[in-house]
């Protein structure tokens, strides 16, 4: 039972993540990009690309339980 809802609270707590990097996504996407900051911009946005799938595959492995 305990294990069950540290589960459920660690499922919250990457919902949360999820939308945060979601939000970031979406800043980054809308940011106009100018000179060297194109590279810079590009390589963050490819990083939260890949947390943000992280996170999803983890929010499905916790909907298991």
């Amino acid at each position: 039972m305990a294990l069950r809802v540290e589960i459920e609270n660690l499922g919250c707590q990457l919902e949360r993540m999820h939308e945060v990097f979601s939000d970031l996504r979406r800043l980054l996407d809308d940011h106009p990009s100018e000179g060297d900051k194109v590279l810079l911009i590009d390589s963050f946005g490819d990083a939260v690309e890949d947390l943000l799938g992280w996170l999803e595959e983890s929010l499905e492995k916790c909907a298991l339980f």
